[in-house]
């Protein structure tokens, strides 16, 4: 299964949730300062692991949770 991992600085945008964030995605309108990481795990059922597997993109990144606003699940939910 495919999955999405999308990440923002929320105070310099001004996103309250991740709802907001999944939709400045579909929308192609999230800010310069937003990062978005796709990866596979094997599986056809939502896996937990893919919550760890999407925050360590971002720590790896340079990303930290605060300040933030993140969103990771299927890709088949954002688009």
């Amino acid at each position: 299964m495919e999955y999405i991992a999308i990440i923002a600085d929320a105070q310099e945008h001004d996103i309250d949730n991740y709802e907001e964030l999944v939709q400045l995605y579909k929308d192609d309108a999230l800010p310069d300062n937003s990062s978005v990481f796709r990866f596979e795990l094997e599986g056809e059922a939502v896996n937990p692991l893919a919550l760890l597997v999407g925050r360590g993109f971002f720590f790896e990144n340079d990303w930290s949770a605060d300040g933030t606003v993140s969103y990771v699940g299927p890709v088949s939910e954002v688009e």
